[in-house]
């Protein structure tokens, strides 16, 4: 994991490329060779058309729910490493890999890694 974070802190943020919903479905790509995030992946390029596909979905933890479903990621209550999971930021809603007691998410800047709560979170590992 701290390979792929230590690279995934050098892309700039950048939304359809990669941003915070993008950073949960590359770690599943990476891990399962699987890309959840495919049929969005390059279709917005800012805040508004990512917030019209969270939308249409119901929301950012149903989007990523809905996203990663078929490819049999379960819905977990009880958190772990590795896992990805829609938390609550300062900005609202965002995506975030658990690290443990910390998550680490993607902003406009760089990799941050926090302590967050954790609004719906799915095994990955």
């Amino acid at each position: 994991m701290t390979g792929f974070l230590t690279r995934y802190a050098h892309r700039p943020f950048a939304f359809g490329c990669a941003d915070c919903l993008l950073f949960l479905a590359d770690w599943v790509l990476e891990c399962r060779g699987v890309d959840p995030a495919a049929p969005w992946r390059g279709a917005y390029r800012g805040w508004f058309g990512a917030a019209r596909i969270i939308h249409r979905a119901g929301g950012m933890a149903e989007l990523v729910g809905k996203a990663v479903a078929p490819f049999g990621l379960p819905k977990v209550a009880d958190t772990r490493r590795g896992d990805i999971a829609v938390v609550r930021a300062p900005e609202g809603e965002r995506g975030a890999i658990v690290l443990g007691a910390m998550v680490a998410r993607h902003n406009d800047r760089r990799i941050v890694v926090q302590r967050l709560p954790v609004i719906a979170a799915w095994r990955v590992l």
